[in-house]
């Protein structure tokens, strides 16, 4: 995750990714009233065409966010930057992105056993984003990799601790 963030980790993304964090706790809160809600709900639908900042604030919240609601909309953020923008991402980016999502898989927050199905299915989701656009051309080894991680499974998670 390191090497995404060299580039762009600065405090325009921890900000941008604060504002959004709260929007998306507005959008979700019983306590907010419908137009609070509807301008959160606009931050966070705009933002998307932010291609700057889309991918390194949708990491962001994933990788640094307490609340597992914000952590999956980072990943969708990434998702979206990956569906969208892919064409204009540079080399690096696209590399950066793909060890990155081999990265979630593993568990890079907590134990992958222990996140939410929805968590899990957002990264999946994120990958096969990638995969579509890579694979087999341009990511040969993504299978093996995915089978010999998938060959690790609990037994992996038990000896880690």
């Amino acid at each position: 995750m390191a090497l995404f963030f060299q580039k762009r980790q600065d405090a325009q993304v921890h900000d941008l990714s604060r504002q959004l964090a709260e929007a998306v706790e507005v959008i979700l809160s019983p306590h907010s009233s419908h137009d609070k809600r509807l301008d959160a709900t606009r931050i966070c639908e705009e933002f998307k065409n932010n291609k700057t900042y889309l991918t390194s604030c949708g990491i962001y919240l994933f990788a640094n966010h307490p609340n597992y609601i914000v952590k999956h909309f980072g990943l969708q953020l990434t998702q979206h930057a990956v569906k969208f923008n892919w064409n204009e991402m540079s080399l690096d980016e696209k590399n950066n992105l793909k060890s990155l999502s081999l990265e979630f898989i593993e568990g890079c927050t907590t134990s992958i056993l222990d996140e939410p199905s929805y968590i899990k299915d957002a990264i999946a989701k994120f990958t096969v984003e990638i995969m579509k656009r890579e694979w087999p051309q341009n990511w040969l080894d993504v299978i093996a990799t995915l089978s010999e991680m998938s060959q690790k499974g609990v037994r992996h998670e038990s000896k880690q601790s």
